[in-house]
């Protein structure tokens, strides 16, 4: 979870914070003005006489928390927190209702009953556990060896069987449907609608490049369909 990116940054919770809203469009000079809050809240309790054992960055963290669930709250979301390997209590049960209680927990910035997902990739099962809490949370990844499983995986994740001009699956020269000819259907960069298209050539070099690419995880397999179909240079045309 904290990349070399984000150990340049300073205090990593705050990096990986501001990495996530970053993507869901905050602007920087936003994110510098919860700084700038943080300082001088503490400026004032300090010249006015107030205790205040918080931090700056405590404070700042608190604030991006609360901007993160504002950011959320009410819509369905998919957050992946790839490769986590550090053990500490920050983001420790991201399920339990009782990690609410400490307003500084990464828990705090994902708002609940909204249909949104955390997904924690780790290395370090032990890890795992703590993170996710219930066994029945964590899903064990192995690599598969089988192209064509792996092959399936990825097509039922890309979207649905190729169809003709008069919404017909498409068929090959024996009249049977197109196993390997899949599309769907996204909306390009310019706004326009586009559509994606998967009808190798070569189905066997294709399909060996997305074993390549995903070293047979169904997971990776599945992302990687949600990106621009997979090319190589014996298939061009796509």
């Amino acid at each position: 979870m904290y990349s070399e990116e984000t150990r340049e940054e300073g205090d990593q919770k705050v990096a990986v914070l501001k990495r996530i809203l970053r993507s869901l469009g905050v602007e920087d000079e936003a994110l510098d003005s919860i700084r700038t809050e943080a300082d001088e809240e503490k400026r004032k309790n300090a010249e006015e006489g107030r205790r205040d054992e918080e931090t700056v960055k405590e404070k700042e963290l608190f604030r991006l928390l609360n901007a993160l669930n504002s950011n959320l709250f009410g819509k369905r979301y998919l957050i992946v927190l790839d490769d986590v390997w550090e053990d500490n209590e920050w983001s420790q049960r991201l399920d339990g209702e009782e990690t609410q209680q400490e307003k500084t927990h990464l828990s705090c910035g994902f708002p609940k009953g909204s249909g949104g997902r955390v997904i924690v990739t780790s290395r370090d099962e032990g890890l795992a556990k703590k993170i996710v809490g219930e066994e029945e949370n964590v899903q064990r990844l192995f690599p598969r060896s089988d192209v064509e499983s792996v092959w399936e995986i990825y097509k039922d994740a890309f979207g649905e069987p190729m169809k003709d001009e008069n919404g017909e699956v498409v068929k090959d020269a024996a009249g049977e449907p197109m196993k390997d000819a899949v599309e769907k259907h996204v909306i390009g960069e310019d706004g326009r609608p586009t559509k994606w298209v998967v009808n190798p050539r070569y189905p066997g070099r294709y399909k060996k490049e997305l074993m390549d690419k995903s070293g047979g995880v169904p997971w990776a397999a599945q992302m990687l369909a949600k990106i621009e179909p997979l090319k190589n240079d014996e298939d061009k045309d796509m």
